[in-house]
């Protein structure tokens, strides 16, 4: 059986959701569109897809181009990523996520919860598979 907390740690790892486009931190690059990027690898992922694959060649690409729910620090403490807090209910059942704002895909489109539970089912989808 899986604890709550492992099943807690799985999905924070699986449901990604594309890179905000425009995303400003501080100290980070104007993004810019167009172009080529070029980067050495030390294998050819078999997909991009992390749903798909649990190739090390994806995750590493995944990592730059996917965002998840949390994220966690070098002293592997949990953190917001999409996110912005997380409530557990009493009976530590179920989760409440209130997703950052403005938050847009690469075709511009926002992103909303109806996105994080189609992930979330794609992913258990493919588990089950």
């Amino acid at each position: 059986m899986v604890s709550k907390k492992a099943l807690f740690v799985l999905l924070v790892a699986v449901v990604a959701v594309a890179q905000p486009q425009g995303a400003t931190w501080a100290g980070a690059p104007k993004p810019c569109q167009g172009g080529m990027l070029k980067v050495a690898q030390s294998a050819y992922p078999p997909t991009i897809d992390g749903h798909a694959s649990t190739s090390v060649a994806t995750r590493e690409i995944g990592m730059y181009i996917f965002e998840s729910l949390l994220t966690y620090n070098q002293k592997f403490e949990i953190l917001p990523m999409l996110a912005t807090r997380w409530e557990v209910a009493r009976d530590g059942m179920s989760y409440t996520f209130h997703l950052r704002q403005n938050v847009k895909f690469h075709n511009g489109k926002e992103m909303t919860s109806e996105d994080v539970v189609a992930s979330v089912k794609r992913f258990l989808e493919r588990v089950a598979a």
